[in-house]
């Protein structure tokens, strides 16, 4: 005989301290914009009441992971600046449009697939996970009429001074070199705890919105 299991356990979600997080973040890069990044329903704390919070305390740009996740969100946040972190599905091109989403393409592939439609470009500066190749940037400029923002993602940020910090930092600049008068994003949470030199125009925190530690070094 199968039992109903009890739940006894309660999770409260403060959304007055994700709005002061995002303030705390804000101010760590002032001369930046800080985006919102809240893939996976928000981080599991419900997309709705987060980003509506986020939004409310000033944040304008917002990441998600999946097409899916980007439609859920325009519904919340109608005149938002969302772009997709997996990039730009085969097959559902049109969707991007209907509903105002931005596709981070992740490949030359997805860049020339792109057409007209507004695009950020992920380079891959060491995370080796999704981007193009540093040595394909210059080959992507040629193309990047419709590139709005060049990004890359830290690997080891969380270690103040672990050598790939720099190493990507370098990378990034030699890569984004070809993209003059495009805004350029490298941080996540711990990067914005790292020197303001990294902060570049957009930083992208997850995990320090919600109250986890982006800083163990400390």
């Amino acid at each position: 005989m199968s039992q109903n299991p009890r739940h006894n356990g309660a999770l409260t979600i403060n959304l007055d301290a994700l709005a002061q997080n995002y303030h705390i973040l804000q101010s760590r890069a002032p001369a930046a914009k800080v985006a919102g990044v809240v893939k996976a329903d928000g981080y599991g704390l419900g997309v709705a009441p987060v980003a509506e919070t986020l939004s409310s305390a000033g944040c304008e740009q917002f990441f998600v992971a999946t097409l899916d996740e980007g439609i859920a969100l325009r519904r919340v946040l109608p005149k938002a600046d969302i772009a997709i972190l997996g990039g730009l599905y085969c097959g559902a091109e049109e969707a991007y449009d209907t509903h105002a989403l931005t596709p981070v393409v992740n490949s030359l592939e997805e860049l020339a697939r792109s057409g007209n439609r507004p695009v950020m470009l992920h380079i891959d500066t060491g995370m080796n996970r999704l981007g193009i190749k540093t040595h394909e940037a210059q080959e992507a400029a040629k193309k990047a009429h419709n590139v709005r923002m060049v990004m890359t993602h830290f690997a080891c940020a969380d270690e103040r001074e672990h050598p790939l910090n720099a190493l990507q930092y370098q990378r990034f600049c030699e890569a984004a070199e070809h993209f003059k008068d495009v805004p350029k994003s490298l941080c996540n949470s711990a990067g914005l705890f790292l020197d303001a030199v990294y902060h570049f125009d957009v930083a992208r925190p997850g995990m320090a919105l919600y109250g986890l530690n982006p800083t163990p070094h400390t």
